[in-house]
């Protein structure tokens, strides 16, 4: 799936951030569309820009889409259900290490923890979000 017709006022939902409206479309550059994300975990608003195959502009190291149509996602792909331990710091760091590390994303969805946002991990670890971390599942 990709974006080339995108438009402003489209919405989305972007598997790091959730739901989100599509609030500016770029002719002739790298990025072709930007997002706004207002959720509970981001409440001033997280803009993220994005490519035409929905890669973030955060993403280049991972090149993997995290952004589709509201219409053309089944969420039921994903893992919301809640973490049965919670972490410590050293737990957290040792499994980072490892690259065993899950991450709950600001939309609810569990994910590789390389694949989240820097800032998310830093702002969960910061202000000790702990229970959204755990050990990834196969």
């Amino acid at each position: 799936m990709t974006f080339e017709k995108v438009k402003i006022g489209d919405e989305v939902y972007g598997t790091v951030y959730g739901s989100g409206i599509v609030v500016n479309v770029f002719k002739n550059s790298h990025y072709t569309f930007e997002v706004e994300y207002t959720n509970k975990e981001t409440n001033d608003g997280q803009i993220v820009d994005y490519t035409v195959e929905g890669i973030p502009s955060w993403g280049a190291k991972i090149g993997e889409q995290t952004v589709f149509y509201k219409t053309e996602i089944d969420l039921m792909e994903y893992d919301f259900e809640p973490t049965e331990k919670v972490l410590t710091p050293k737990d957290i760091l040792t499994l980072k290490i490892k690259n065993e590390l899950e991450i709950r994303c600001p939309s609810g969805i569990w994910m590789d923890v390389f694949k989240c946002n820097k800032e998310v991990f830093e702002s969960y670890v910061m202000n000790e979000k702990f229970h959204l971390f755990r050990t990834k599942r196969n």
